[in-house]
């Protein structure tokens, strides 16, 4: 009997064993070996669960090399969603195999992600010493990369890529078949079309709102409204050219979301907070307002100094992208200062200011919430208000609203 309980203690011992080690097994990352059939590609495919990649500071690594990186994992689900401010600094490389099985040669391109300002391919076939340099032929040199793969072929390519330097890069690539590219980009660019037509919307407001204070300011020779064009018409061609040029694979649009994007919103806080303290007289009636002002307005210059000597002459984006998200902070402090003290002081002119600038407040922070946020927490959002532009755009519409 002892020995029928031995017997039995053994088998599900093993048993046991085995489960554990499958679990181990599968719960390993998947092997992106597995070779990519581009023959059975139809119109486009996710490289998700097929590429492998490896990043690591700039430095120059030659063609010989690429092939004995450390590649590693499939890229994560985080970094496929959002890049992190250290990844955008870095050199990133993928890595995956191909196959042709059929007779004709077949034509793709190859697609990173957004935005990249550095996109090489090279090809290691059998035989080959090393990886070469697969020629840019695609006739864009920045959205993405023509591979032809000719019969037979088996392969391995591999991508070097760099990242454009702001907050919205992506790194999820795709491989289209050629006749399908241009629908394939329509596609990606229509995805939020309600959320352009509805920034279109609101530039078509702000731009009645620069020819209505156009006409006031010369009416009434009131130079306070010429500010308010002013920085309504930063605030209006920033968001229209967001929503025009969105996804749109061109150096202007990388230079944009870069750089440009964030120097007009600042330069337009900057020249609102000249008309605010224009137009309620704070140099005599609310001098700790007006200083408040003045002292802002010098910190969002020196901002914008420090971000353009980033931008253009350093590789640290860790900094520049801090310098942009402090220079937030601090304006959503100000904001927040201006409303409790406009309370208390109990003046109806500043009670309707406060008012708006309490709206702007809060869609201002849920807008910078979101894009910092990891993209996990924007999915338990509806699809419309997962985009950070809609609540600076509801904010900045509430704030005009008491500013008349």
């Amino acid at each position: 009997m002892p020995e029928h309980y031995a017997a039995v203690l053994k088998s599900l011992l093993a048993i046991l064993l085995c489960c554990v080690f499958t679990n181990v097994s599968h719960a390993q990352p998947v092997n992106p070996a597995d070779t990519v059939e581009v023959s059975a590609i139809k119109l486009s495919l996710k490289l998700r669960s097929s590429v492998l990649w490896y990043h690591h500071d700039v430095q120059s690594i030659s063609p010989e090399q690429i092939a004995s990186l450390p590649f590693r994992d499939t890229i994560p689900l985080a970094i496929r969603r959002k890049i992190t401010a250290s990844l955008v600094q870095q050199d990133v490389y993928l890595k995956f195999n191909v196959r042709n099985t059929d007779d004709t040669s077949i034509t793709c391109y190859f697609l990173p992600g957004y935005f990249f300002r550095r996109i090489d391919l090279f090809k290691l076939s059998g035989g080959d010493s090393g990886a070469a340099l697969i020629p840019d032929t695609s006739g864009d040199p920045m959205g993405y990369r023509k591979i032809i793969f000719a019969p037979k072929e088996i392969s391995t390519i591999f991508a070097h890529l760099q990242f454009v330097k702001t907050s919205v890069n992506s790194l999820d690539p795709d491989l289209v078949r050629d006749y399908y590219l241009d629908s394939f980009i329509t596609r990606k660019k229509s995805e939020f079309a309600y959320l352009n037509i509805i920034t279109f919307v609101f530039s078509g407001i702000l731009l009645m709102m620069i020819l209505y204070s156009i006409a006031v300011a010369f009416r009434n020779r009131s130079r306070e409204f010429l500010l308010y064009a002013c920085y309504a018409c930063c605030l209006g061609l920033m968001l229209f050219l967001k929503s025009y040029l969105f996804k749109s694979p061109s150096s202007f649009y990388y230079f944009f979301e870069g750089y440009l994007d964030f120097v007009m919103q600042s330069f337009g806080t900057m020249v609102y907070l000249s008309f605010l303290r224009t137009f309620i007289n704070a140099k005599k009636g609310f001098p700790f307002i007006y200083d408040m002002f003045r002292w802002e307005q010098i910190f969002i210059g020196f901002s914008i100094l420090a971000f353009s000597y980033y931008y253009f002459f350093t590789n640290n984006y860790l900094i520049q992208d801090a310098v942009e998200n402090w220079s937030k902070y601090i304006w959503s402090a100000c904001a927040l200062v201006f409303i409790v003290y406009a309370f208390r002081r109990k003046n109806k002119m500043l009670n309707y200011l406060a008012l708006g600038h309490s709206i702007l407040l809060v869609c201002g922070l849920m807008s910078l919430y979101l894009i910092v946020a990891p993209a996990a927490i924007k999915n338990h959002l509806p699809r419309l208000l997962q985009s950070a532009l809609i609540y600076y755009e509801l904010g900045s519409q509430a704030n005009w609203c008491s500013s008349w």
